[in-house]
C-alpha cells in the first residue's frame, strides 16, 4: 500500500516565524523580528486597501501589481471592472515560476487603473503603528524573497490578505480576491 504524503499549507504564520527565525536584515532579538514582520504585513495590507478605496491599484516593486482592470465599457462611457493581479515578469523568472507570455492573455496597461508604486516611508508612517522606514523596507524585501522561494519549492500556499487570499500550487499563484471587494467597484468605477 503506497500512502501519499503531503507537505502542510504553507500560511501566513509560517511566512513571518521562517522570516523572523532565520537570517534577515533586520537585527533585533527574534520576539522583536517577528512583530516587525508581521506588521510590515498588516501595514502593506492596509496600503493596498486604501489604494483600492481610491479606485486605484498598487505596485510592489518586484514581485506583483494589484489593481483594477476594465473588463467592459458600454457606449455610455460607463465601465465596468473586476480586481486584477499579476506577478512580475521578474519575480517569476528570479523564482522559477511561469512567465506571463506576451500576446497571450497579458493584460495592456491600459485596461488597469492608476497603479501607485510602493512608498516605505509611507508605509512606515502611514501605516504602521511602530515600524521605521528600513524596517518598513527590510521587513518587505525578505517577505517577497521568502514567498518567491516557497512559490518556487511548488508548495502548496495559502497567505491571507485584506483583498483576498494568495495562494499557489505546483509554482502557480494567483490571488484569490474577496467577494466583499464589491464595496470598491463603485468607487473604481469613477476613479481616474
Amino acid at each position: 500500500l503506497l500512502l501519499r504524503w503531503t507537505m502542510p499549507v504553507y500560511t501566513l504564520d509560517d511566512l513571518i516565524t521562517e522570516c523572523s527565525s532565520g537570517r534577515s536584515r533586520i537585527d533585533l532579538p527574534a520576539r522583536k523580528k517577528r512583530a516587525v514582520y508581521a506588521d510590515a504585513w498588516e501595514s502593506l495590507n492596509r496600503w493596498v486597501d486604501s489604494q483600492f478605496e481610491k479606485g486605484q491599484g498598487v505596485n510592489i516593486a518586484n514581485f506583483c501589481k494589484i489593481t483594477w482592470e476594465t473588463v467592459a465599457r458600454s457606449l455610455s462611457g460607463d465601465e465596468r471592472r473586476r480586481p486584477y493581479f499579476a506577478l512580475h515578469d521578474s519575480f517569476c523568472r528570479a523564482n522559477g515560476l511561469p512567465v506571463r507570455v506576451k500576446g497571450s492573455g497579458a493584460h495592456p496597461d491600459e485596461s488597469l487603473a492608476k497603479c501607485t508604486d510602493i512608498n516605505f516611508s509611507v508605509l512606515a508612517i502611514k501605516y504602521s503603528a511602530s515600524l521605521t522606514k528600513d524596517q518598513a523596507f527590510s521587513a518587505m524585501r525578505d517577505i517577497i524573497q521568502k514567498l518567491g522561494q516557497v512559490f518556487g519549492s511548488g508548495r502548496k500556499v495559502v497567505i491571507d490578505m485584506h483583498v483576498g487570499r494568495l495562494v499557489a500550487r505546483e509554482r502557480k499563484v494567483t490571488l484569490l480576491f474577496d467577494v466583499k471587494l464589491e464595496r470598491f467597484v463603485d468607487r473604481a468605477r469613477g476613479a481616474e
